[in-house]
């Protein structure tokens, strides 16, 4: 079998990504505000890879991990092995509150062993590693809740189902795609691998069992304001709303999740703001703003937050963003409710840039060249067929590598085959209040990045 072809049929992915340097010291994190808290994890037993981009592994970390490989080419089934060996010795771990639960999941074999992780600031069920030896610093997804919190269902179990982890590399990958075809500096925050952990994700509500997996990925600090009651400010706001409407241009939405959802309502000249079933006390006049930078007229209106997330070295002018976080992304043919970007620490505040969908700038998904459709297609049908093989033992891990590059390799061709459009241009939102002055203490410089300000 030739090299290329030896690839195709294993369980790397071999797809694009962000060819940025990794961060070298956790004193990053304190340099970007973020205090880390120490932690012991437990090593699971019987984790495996399933599977892996190996070329952003070795980009990131060559050439200290490629000292311990016996070859450095990852269509090698010997690097791909040693290379599994290293993600599952230093990743597959669970906390200490997750393997003393029996509430969520079926029980976690252990191997006895344990490592030394951090947890960065809301970081609820992921933490960041180091590897002494080679100096990698990574960031692994669904190894449990921190040690003064106890799992819970159905909304906080400290877990990645395979599933889960199987949508966020997919979107990932989309969102490269669509960015590199729109020509802009805007890359999503690569993973590394996905891990079998080796048991089961449980909910007691009539679904059946996950496999629970950990998501590996290149670690990154974030700012303030996305960990923290800190001002976002107008720059960052704007820059938000407009990543979200280059999303949107094709297709794809990381904010009507329904994460930072709101209705504004009126009745008998009273208006109301809901946040859920929950009312929210703000000013009277800043209400009546709300309503009117929405467009408020007789019926319920949905408000949308922007929910786009990103690492600290975000800037404005000109555009460059590393996202990361992709479970709440999905697929939408069409947009209907008021995009709202929030100018202050607290985002109920409700001081914020407008989009109603009846503005100029208001983006709805290209029919041509748009990514709308492709939840119902074939290729990620096929994908997602291959995770429910997997976990019945009808499927190999490769089964589902090969699934994964088929959905990114046919959502390319869908992206290439229709005519370049440009893309849209920065959104002139409604603002509340309209003084030009509320929110200047931009989190985003006009110019540069986070770090360099800091």
């Amino acid at each position: 079998m030739a090299a290329q072809d030896c690839s195709v049929a294993n369980s790397d992915l071999a797809l694009p990504f962000a060819a940025d340097a990794p961060l070298r010291s956790l004193a990053d994190f304190a340099t970007a505000g973020q205090t880390l808290t120490p932690e012991t994890m437990l090593h699971v037993r019987d984790a495996r890879v399933i599977f892996a981009n190996y070329g952003a592994l070795l980009a990131d970390f060559a050439p200290a991990l490629l000292r311990n490989l016996p070859s450095p080419d990852p269509s090698d089934a010997a690097c791909r092995k040693a290379l599994d060996e290293w993600l599952v010795g230093h990743a597959a771990c669970v906390s200490v509150s997750q393997a003393a639960s029996l509430a969520v999941s079926t029980p976690i074999p252990l191997d006895g062993t344990s490592r030394r992780v951090w947890r960065p600031p809301r970081y609820g069920r992921a933490a960041v590693m180091v590897d002494q030896a080679s100096g990698a610093i990574f960031d692994v997804k669904g190894i449990g809740v921190p040690p003064d919190e106890q799992p819970w269902l159905p909304n906080s179990n400290g877990l990645m189902t395979l599933e889960e982890a199987v949508h966020e590399v997919l979107m990932e990958h989309l969102v490269f795609a669509v960015m590199q075809r729109a020509g802009v500096d805007v890359r999503p925050l690569p993973s590394y691998a996905v891990l079998d952990l080796g048991f089961d994700a449980v909910w007691h509500d009539g679904r059946a069992p996950q496999r629970a997996t950990a998501l590996v990925r290149r670690a990154a600090t974030r700012p303030r304001c996305q960990w923290s009651r800190a001002v976002q400010g107008r720059e960052m706001a704007h820059t938000l709303m407009q990543i979200e409407l280059l999303l949107r241009s094709y297709g794809i939405s990381a904010s009507v999740c329904g994460a930072v959802r709101l209705r504004l309502t009126a009745a008998d000249r009273h208006r109301w703001i809901f946040r859920d079933d929950d009312e929210l006390t703000i000013p009277e006049d800043r209400k009546a703003a709300v309503f009117a930078a929405a467009g408020w007229s007789e019926h319920d209106l949905i408000v949308d937050g922007v929910n786009v997330q990103v690492t600290s070295d975000l800037q404005s002018r000109p555009l460059r963003a590393r996202l990361m976080d992709f479970g709440r992304y999905s697929f939408r043919e069409r947009f209907d409710t008021v995009m709202y970007s929030w100018f202050d620490a607290e985002y109920l505040s409700m001081n914020g840039a407008y989009l109603r969908p009846n503005d100029a700038f208001y983006v709805q998904p290209d029919r041509e060249c748009g990514l709308a459709r492709f939840e119902n297609s074939e290729p990620h049908g096929a994908l997602f067929d291959a995770v429910v093989r997997y976990r019945s033992g009808r499927a190999e891990r490769s089964d589902v590598a090969a699934a994964m590059r088929h959905a990114v390799h046919a959502a390319v061709c869908l992206l290439d085959s229709a005519p370049q459009r440009a893309a849209p241009a920065p959104a002139r939102a409604r603002s509340v209040p309209e003084s030009a002055d509320a929110g200047r203490d931009a989190a985003v410089p006009p110019e540069g990045s986070l770090a360099r300000r800091a």
